[in-house]
């Protein structure tokens, strides 16, 4: 399912009218299907979500990777990039936006990163939802405004699809 709303509501209607026993879903926000959960929720169908933007409502019976496990990785993130030698240039931290998990991940990196990286430059790209196919323009455009990038990292493994190739053209 691409990651535009409207995919995401037609894929929560096909679930719909397939009359699930339950259903699971990752990374989508509660406010774009809210109808579609308050239809579950009165069928009794429970769902699962990963990755969650949001507090868990409605149906949603379980969230797996919150908030604890996302702060553990911004700071173990931080580390790494540290001790990979990402200090000595600007490292470039891409962020999906709107993403409640993400969002921590991205506080508990900023945390760690000014204890443990000496004051050295880390500029935040935040990519809106709805740009998410497009993160590999936005990473390339940001490379080219910090020459001497030393490390990017990319909080949603998808968004670097294509971005090699977007580099190697910079």
């Amino acid at each position: 399912v691409d990651s535009d709303a409207q995919s995401i509501t037609e894929a929560y209607n096909t679930a719909l009218r397939a009359n699930p026993d339950g259903v699971a879903v990752v990374a989508v926000s509660s406010s774009v299907v809210q109808s579609q959960l308050d239809e579950l929720e009165s069928r009794g169908v429970p769902v699962v979500t990963s990755q969650d933007p949001d507090k868990p409502v409605g149906p949603i019976v379980a969230s797996l990777y919150t908030s604890p496990s996302s702060f553990r990785i911004g700071k173990i993130t931080a580390d790494y990039m540290v001790v990979k030698g990402c200090t000595e240039g600007t490292s470039i931290y891409v962020q999906l936006g709107g993403f409640m998990v993400l969002d921590n991940m991205l506080k508990a990196f900023q945390d760690e990163w000014s204890e443990v990286a000496g004051g050295a430059k880390v500029e935040v790209v935040d990519v809106p939802l709805e740009e998410f196919a497009g993160a590999a323009t936005r990473i390339t455009g940001a490379v080219r405004a910090n020459p001497d990038t030393s490390c990017i990292f990319v909080s949603s493994d998808p968004m670097s699809s294509g971005l090699v190739t977007a580099l190697k053209g910079a």
